[in-house]
């Protein structure tokens, strides 16, 4: 042990640095092995293949690491399919890789591990990543706590409609669905409890509520950051179409939340239990300055990682300012600490959905597969036109509405195992052809 980490860690801590760093450094760059005079046809020395292969391995095992099993899982039956892609059936067979072309694939091109899932998360996510953080320091999420506990606290079940609005209210500056369930479920899961919700609805609500952190605006998650550039629309367009489905979500788990209350007769929390608006308001309005910099920023058309810039820049304005929860210095340092480990979770999830996605591209696989989907929603289409009465449906609509309906039980199905991030990647890239 050093400095409280295992020894083998510190070993691949230097090792990643290495294995990241060498196409910069010995090719000077990602295109170094592509078209040179050292690698005509872009064909890997030994070296290089080793490089790449411990990669690959230092991917899987963040993301196992940091977000579970089943991504690095997935992860390995699709470098599987691409080592053996001969011997699958039609129409998913292709011509198969050996381990050298797959890895100076995976590693050395844009495609790969270093493709545009990473290129988003270090453009984009992380600065608004920081921002969530630096945000929750300076004060924010405890005033929106308190704005919730204003406006909900009095009605029925009141906890845990507080938890509801909280979670939309933190989930516009954190985009995350842990940290959202962290930092409003400590205060509503136990006041949930207290009035005569079961634990486990309690836990339910605050878990529910907490996953609409992700398409709450203006903060969103890394999924909305991708749909930037897989869609070329800018971010203040992906922010607008995200408010109908932000509200639905809330208004769903609101309203079930008020059924459960009235069914089991509670009531609200009492005057003397909820803050005033105004000392709320009054004490803690500072911390909204940086949030409401951020977005009029966005609104007024400026890149996304521009105006995170300047809503984190306002955010420690704010914590050095301000009297109330005053940042010292090393609190500053902590802060970036945990930005910096927010965001490895994301990144490495990223850099291990780019092996997927580069296999998909190589392979074509996403055609195939939308082929398969074609073929059965085309098959389907046709029985259901020879069962009905009337013809006033068309093949096309049929058709189409059958392709949707696959399209939603294989995001059902990935969502199950996948980080959204993740399922939106690997099905963008399955599905959209």
């Amino acid at each position: 042990m050093m400095g409280g980490v295992p020894l083998y860690d510190w070993f691949l801590f230097g090792l990643t640095i290495v294995v990241a760093m060498y196409p910069a450094i010995v090719l000077g760059g990602l295109s170094g092995i592509f078209g040179n005079e050292d690698h005509p046809v872009g064909i890997a020395s030994m070296i290089e293949v080793g490089m790449g292969t411990l990669m690959i391995g230092i991917v899987l095992e963040t993301t196992r690491r940091a977000m579970g099993k089943s991504l690095p899982i997935i992860c390995l039956a699709f470098i599987l399919y691409a080592l053996f892609g001969d011997q699958m059936p039609s129409p998913l067979t292709h011509n198969g890789h050996n381990w050298s072309s797959l890895v100076t694939y995976l590693y050395f091109s844009t495609d790969g591990i270093y493709g545009l899932s990473v290129l988003v998360i270090a453009s984009y996510v992380f600065h608004f990543v920081l921002f969530g953080v630096f945000a929750m320091r300076i004060g924010l999420g405890e005033l929106f706590l308190d704005i919730a506990y204003c406006i909900a606290g009095r009605f029925a079940g009141g906890p845990a409609k507080i938890s509801v609005l909280s979670s939309a209210f933190v989930g516009m500056i954190s985009g995350s669905s842990i940290a959202n369930t962290i930092s409003t479920g400590a205060y509503t899961i136990p006041a949930m409890k207290r009035i005569g919700y079961a634990p486990h609805f309690a836990a339910a609500v605050a878990a529910a509520a907490s996953t609409g952190g992700q398409i709450t605006p203006p903060i969103m998650g890394a999924a909305a950051f991708l749909m930037i550039e897989f869609l070329g629309l800018p971010y203040r367009d992906i922010i607008i179409a995200a408010l109908v489905p932000a509200f639905m979500h809330f208004a769903g788990v609101l309203t079930m939340v008020h059924l459960e209350a009235k069914r089991l007769g509670l009531h609200g929390l009492a005057i003397e239990e909820m803050p005033a608006f105004k000392d709320v308001f009054r004490k803690d309005w500072p911390a909204l300055v940086p949030l409401v910099l951020l977005v009029c920023l966005i609104l007024a058309g400026y890149k996304p990682d521009t105006a995170a810039f300047w809503g984190i820049s306002g955010c420690i304005v704010v914590g050095l300012a301000n009297p109330r929860n005053r940042m010292r210095p090393s609190q500053l340092i902590a802060t970036l600490q945990l930005g910096a480990k927010y965001a490895l979770a994301i990144g490495g999830a990223a850099a291990t959905v780019g092996i997927i996605v580069g296999i998909v591209i190589n392979s074509a696989l996403g055609y195939k597969i939308s082929y398969l989907i074609n073929t059965f929603s085309g098959d389907i289409s046709s029985t259901v036109l020879s069962m009905l009465p009337f013809d006033w449906i068309d093949r096309q609509s049929i058709t189409l509405m059958a392709t949707l309906l696959f399209v939603a039980a294989a995001c059902t199905v990935l969502g199950t195992g996948l980080p959204t991030t993740a399922a939106y990647i690997v099905l963008v890239a399955l599905v959209t052809p």
